[in-house]
């Protein structure tokens, strides 16, 4: 805000570039005009699970290099259940528990008891967290396969904004955090954490593919 050509940088790093939102394809453009002016300034965008040809192409014109660093990456087998439109729940409603369990009672209709694994589940806040948390326990109680395992902490306003969106609610004309889809990319980065211990399955609901 102070300089529009940031005479005091060099270099501009960002990372986890695959999260598409608004302000971070703003600050891209942003940033795209700058380097024509600073030639001098180095540009680095960073991302597990970057669509590399479509940062390739935007960034042509400034000669782009692309840097790829393997990583170890176990075999994944991709299971999708997408949501239809009739499921989706609407604003009011809490949050259907019952998808998850399914998952449990799957892996355990598929799998012998003696193999031994762990499921991991990605949630948005601390509430959807418990809810699901009970369902499987109740499940788990009956079952004696489980051990169920909430993972969170208190989480700052700017740190909810990484799973949640603010939003303007017509009903309450008010801002909110608001829950949305993911982006594909960020499914995919999530899938690729399922990966770096061992095999494994990774059951993928929904997404917004952008």
């Amino acid at each position: 805000m102070s300089s529009e050509n940031l005479p005091n940088y060099d270099v501009i790093i960002l990372d986890e570039i695959h999260e598409r939102h608004l302000m971070g394809d703003f600050l891209l453009g942003v940033l795209k005009c700058l380097i024509h002016s600073r030639t001098d300034l180095k540009l680095v965008l960073m991302s597990a699970t970057i669509n590399i040809k479509l940062f390739e192409d935007y960034f042509s014109a400034e000669s782009a290099v692309v840097i790829q660093v393997p990583g170890r990456l176990f075999p994944i087998d991709l299971q999708y259940k997408p949501i239809f439109v009739e499921d989706k729940p609407s604003r009011n409603d809490r949050l259907d528990p019952q998808p998850y369990v399914q998952i449990m009672q799957l892996i355990d209709n598929k799998y012998p008891s003696d193999e031994r694994g762990d499921l991991l589940i990605f949630m948005s806040g601390v509430q959807e967290i418990t809810t699901i948390c009970e369902a499987a326990q109740q499940y788990s109680e009956k079952t004696k396969k489980w051990i169920v395992l909430p993972l969170h902490s208190g989480l700052s306003i700017a740190e909810q904004d990484k799973v949640k969106e603010m939003s303007y609610d017509s009903t309450t004309k008010m801002q909110r955090l608001k829950e949305f889809w993911i982006s594909k990319a960020s499914a995919d980065q999530r899938k690729g954490r399922a990966g770096r211990t061992g095999e494994c399955k990774y059951e993928r609901r929904s997404f917004r593919d952008i």
